[in-house]
């Protein structure tokens, strides 16, 4: 946690998305909506990318914010923070990724819509186009 321009080689980035979808395949994560962990076992599939960088020690412990009435993780409430985008190798912070003839979708929305997490992992297995890569506009402080 110390190293906040820390990289994460294409290899490391990979073996961090197999323990995600491994994860979400697991059900020891409860599927929630509308933002990263509302307590107890109740994630979203960015929240439980969040639960493990928070492990692995990526990113500081979850903190409770009255100001959104949810827990954050390294100030996100419901995108991914940037340390835990670059751990996974995702292009953007909402997880977006294009499908069926150049679709835009996102894992968080995708699974605001009720996309179970074995479902949201077989694309995150997938690598759809324009989910894995480095992010043109990553500045370290904002996308």
């Amino acid at each position: 946690m110390n190293d906040e321009h820390r990289e994460w080689t294409p290899e490391e980035q990979k073996a961090n998305r197999k323990k995600l979808v491994e994860a979400l395949r697991s059900w020891e994560y409860k599927q929630g909506s509308g933002v990263l962990y509302q307590g107890g076992k109740t994630f979203s599939v960015l929240g439980v990318a969040c639960d493990l960088a928070i492990k692995e020690g990526v990113v500081p412990d979850w903190e409770y914010s009255i100001d959104h009435n949810c827990y954050i993780c390294d100030n996100a409430s419901f995108l991914l923070p940037n340390k835990v985008k670059r751990w996974l190798g995702f292009k953007g912070r909402y997880g977006r990724y294009t499908m069926n003839e150049n679709i835009m979708f996102t894992l968080g929305e995708d699974n605001d819509y009720g996309v179970p997490f074995v479902e949201l992992a077989e694309i995150i297995e997938s690598e759809p186009k324009d989910l894995i890569g480095k992010d043109i506009h990553d500045k370290r402080s904002f996308n």
